[in-house]
């Protein structure tokens, strides 16, 4: 086999990736908590106040710790590179050498999941609390009414005249029979 890869040097590889991703993941460490602990979530939302914790910065952390995950256990990722490897280590190892692989891997997605997770009910819980809304506050009275779209327009016609020199004149908005025909020699 001379292209063919030893169990140790798949496992070197391996674990020099997982302890890569072991640095990188520090940051997000606690958010993993664990599943079984029902104060965990509030004690960490408790300790995110006092830490002036965001809502843009748990979105931020959230888009982190996904480019994380692609960089680490992706698709083009080097460990999808070392786990298609396995094909090439002897049949004797081979079992070993998948066995190892898959361990390695879980120990990487399982804290990725949980952090994601977390992260997301932080971020659904901050952004909740800032959209509530006091009910005790007075509410906003709605305005009476508007100037018509009509009277508008006609206004700043108005006013383009009398910046032209013109002047306005108003009258009676309603006239008698007389004033709108009679006197203007329009006949019945």
């Amino acid at each position: 086999m001379a292209d063919g890869v030893t169990f140790e040097e798949l496992k070197s590889g391996a674990d020099r990736i997982f302890e890569a991703f072991g640095r990188e993941f520090k940051r997000f460490e606690r958010f993993v908590g664990d599943s079984p602990d029902a104060f965990f979530l509030p004690n960490l939302m408790k300790e995110l106040e006092r830490d002036k914790f965001s809502l843009s910065d748990s979105e931020a952390l959230l888009r982190e710790l996904s480019e994380l995950r692609t960089r680490f256990v992706g698709k083009k990722s080097e460990w999808a590179a070392a786990k298609k490897t396995v094909g090439r280590v002897s049949p004797e190892e081979r079992g070993r050498a998948g066995q190892h692989l898959q361990l390695t891997e879980v120990g990487m997605t399982d804290p990725l999941e949980r952090a994601r997770i977390n992260l997301e009910k932080i971020t659904e819980n901050l952004r909740t609390a800032r959209e509530a809304i006091d009910v005790t506050l007075p509410g906003r009275r709605p305005r009476r009414g508007h100037i018509h779209p009509i009277t508008i327009v006609r206004e700043r016609i108005e006013d383009i005249f009398v910046s032209l020199g013109y002047a306005i004149e108003d009258g009676r908005e309603i006239e008698t029979d007389f004033y709108n025909f009679d006197a203007l020699n329009i006949p019945e």
